[in-house]
């Protein structure tokens, strides 16, 4: 799915359609998520639809947390948040 057709069908007050294992790696996941979800403290380093880069750090207690922000990359490099404890919503 190009980045157009996910923004296309994408509705800012819509509920997601599924959710989706994350596995960190250095290179773009083959689909993008609206949100993600991450249930551990900690960094995590992600690359947003328009190419900006950014790293949240998720503080202890404040779990789950959601990042609101559609993304097509979590990164390896950067995310100290181990897989198991993220979900991407689409």
């Amino acid at each position: 799915m190009t980045t157009r057709e996910f923004l296309s069908r994408l509705q800012p007050d819509s509920p997601g359609v599924g959710t989706v294992a994350i596995v960190q790696a250095d290179t773009d996941m083959s689909e993008p998520i609206r949100s993600l979800v991450v249930f551990a403290d900690g960094a995590v380093k992600f690359t947003c639809i328009d190419g900006s880069v950014d790293t949240w750090t998720i503080p202890s207690g404040a779990v789950p947390y959601t990042i609101p922000v559609a993304m097509i990359r979590v990164w390896d490099t950067g995310t100290t948040v181990a897989d198991a404890n993220l979900r991407g919503i689409l």
